[in-house]
Formats: C-alpha cells, structure tokens, sequence
C-alpha cells in the first residue's frame, strides 16, 4: 500500500528562515497527527500537503497523485483544517 501523503527531500524557505530542510515522510493511513516542538514545520508541512503553499525543492504526492500538479489537494482530504496562507506568510 502507497502512503496517503509523501514527502521526499522537501525543503521551505521564507527568505532567509528555513522553515522545512530536506524532510522525507510518509504518512500512512490511520495516522491521526503529527508530533514536534513548536516551530519544527508541522503546520508548514501540512499546508504544502493541501496545495496552499509551493516547497522550494523536494516532491510531494497526495494519494499517489504528483504535488506538482495542480490538483488541489484541499478537496481530497476533506476534514483537514489549517490556518490560511495568508497567515503563514504564503
């Protein structure tokens, strides 16, 4: 079975703070949250999950489907709220 989300070498910066450095993750079904210290790219990390952010380098698929397409993931993952782009500085 294929991860529902995956990351590979995925890197965000916001100008000189990097908020994600060439993270790799899976994340299979049933799990049901993600744990670190504030300020480790959690929120980030789900937000370029739902299509509202771009990484600066790396992959990510969302349900087998390329994150460099333009599938709005947001509309896959019915459920999931986050805070707006906005508010992250996208």
């Amino acid at each position: 079975m294929s991860a529902l989300l995956s990351a590979v070498e995925l890197t965000k910066d916001f100008g000189e703070t990097v908020a994600l450095r060439n993270v790799s993750v899976d994340v299979e079904e049933g799990t049901t949250g993600l744990l670190g210290a504030n300020g480790a790219g959690k929120s980030t990390l789900m937000t370029i999950f739902l299509g509202l952010l771009r990484p600066t380098s790396g992959k990510i698929t969302v349900l087998g489907e390329d994150g460099d397409k333009s599938t709005q993931a947001h509309r896959l993952l019915p459920g999931i709220r986050m805070p707006s782009a906005q508010r992250l500085g996208g």
